[in-house]
């Protein structure tokens, strides 16, 4: 595990499972430091609570999206200071890989170049989103440094999989999640410069019941991790 972890073992949590066997052997590995679970264990403690399991952002994504006949895809969750990739092929997890930049770093750019407050620049983004005209073409150009730093990091993880995986078929798919995706015009971004149809992640497309409210719908690809460690407790 030494040659796949860039930290050393002893300040890691490493758990691993066996994927898939057959003219080689897949295995997952999954590895958090010891010293961020005991940052959760304390503040979950402190509220009163036990941890019943502790799991990365990236499974519960995966478990609130992957389900049927799921194309060769790769998953993006852009969180607050981290994006997450996720490349799925038939359904099983064959890479991924984090790069540390994410939805805040959307908002300083708009709080440098425009002077906004951090509040203000949430709102603008969401409103006019990153279209090329009017207000929106102003917001694209201040953001457009992050989004293709995620977009090149995003490329190097596609080149260095297809590098690995010859013989699969090429990804048909990149699917957004999280805030940031539902930012007008992100997934246009993503597919005009990748060259793969993009589209934004619906967790609640799993739910039974589809009466769900209005303004959780427009914001659907923000609950995906929070749908996908719910539906932990049903597997």
């Amino acid at each position: 595990a030494e040659q796949y972890i860039p930290v050393p073992l002893s300040e890691i949590h490493l758990v691993w499972t066996l994927l898939r066997k057959d003219e080689r052997a897949r295995v997952l590995m999954i590895g958090a430091p010891i010293s961020l679970i005991g940052r959760y264990q304390k503040i979950i403690g402190a509220a009163g609570l036990n941890i019943s399991s502790i799991e990365t952002e990236t499974l519960s994504v995966i478990r609130a999206l992957v389900r049927g006949k799921f194309p060769h895809a790769i998953i993006i969750n852009v969180a607050e200071e981290i994006s997450s990739l996720a490349i799925v092929n038939e359904g099983v997890l064959m890479f991924t890989y984090s790069i540390p930049i994410g939805g805040k770093a959307i908002n300083r750019a708009l709080e440098l170049d425009y002077g906004l407050s951090n509040a203000q620049s949430e709102e603008y983004k969401m409103t006019y989103g990153i279209s090329k005209e009017g207000l929106g073409d102003k917001i694209r150009q201040a953001v457009e440094p992050v989004l293709f730093s995620i977009l090149n990091e995003t490329k190097k993880a596609l080149d260095f999989y297809t590098q690995k995986n010859k013989e699969s078929s090429p990804i048909q798919q990149i699917i957004l999640s999280g805030g940031t995706a539902i930012i007008p015009g992100v997934d246009l971004f993503f597919a005009e410069n990748i060259g793969i149809e993009t589209v934004i992640a619906d967790p609640w497309q799993v739910l039974v019941d589809k009466n769900v409210p209005k303004e959780l719908l427009e914001e659907a690809s923000s609950y995906t991790i929070a749908v996908g460690l719910a539906m932990r407790a049903y597997e």
